[in-house]
């Protein structure tokens, strides 16, 4: 066999860099498509959102009551008194997170919004407080917006809970599939 004149081989030299872009590609297009998915979701269905994170919720407070009462049934205390009282707490958790896993969509509604309304309770209070300890924010402009700004904010979570999760859960989609399309271009580019 005769090597043929014309045919030129080029070695390319891969760096360290190159290599491991290579070798974690595929794990960036999965994360990348797992991101985008999640963030499509977010965006257009965030009751669905609330679901997710109540079952997931739900299922860890199973697990939790399930692992606190075989580790009081099976290791007893010094004392009767605080092992009715783990054993109590471990089947509250179990009610609670069986009651989450029955209605997700309920429950997470419902916890999205006592979690907005403390939040927002928070915001005016800290609005109000901005407002009372500091009688020289009068001068000062953009302190006074920030502190109306944070005043309106907290009652529009204290009196629309669960719209301010949804729209939180929203920026959150955006967000997401923002932050997603530019780890699939990566990992495509890098293979």
């Amino acid at each position: 066999m005769s090597a043929d004149p014309d045919i030129k081989v080029t070695i390319e030299e891969v760096g360290p860099q190159k290599r491991s872009a290579r070798y974690f590609a595929p794990l960036m297009i999965a994360k990348g498509a797992v991101g985008l998915i999640a963030g499509i979701l977010l965006l257009f269905w965030p009751t669905a959102g609330l679901a997710v994170a109540a079952v997931a919720l739900g299922a860890f407070l199973v697990v939790d009551g399930v692992e606190r009462l075989v580790s009081v049934l099976r290791h007893r205390g010094s004392s009767d008194r605080s092992d009715a009282w783990s054993v109590a707490g471990a089947l509250l958790r179990l009610i609670l997170g069986a009651a989450v896993l029955l209605n997700p969509s309920a429950t997470g509604q419902f916890w999205a919004s006592f979690l907005f309304i403390i939040a927002g309770l928070n915001l005016v209070g800290a609005s109000l407080l901005l407002f009372w300890k500091e009688p020289s924010l009068k001068d000062d402009l953009l302190a006074t917006g920030t502190a109306i700004l944070m005043l309106l904010l907290g009652l529009f979570m204290i009196l629309l809970p669960l719209v301010s999760a949804l729209v939180l859960l929203r920026i959150l989609g955006a967000l997401l599939v923002l932050a997603s399309v530019p780890s699939i271009a990566v990992g495509l580019r890098s293979r």
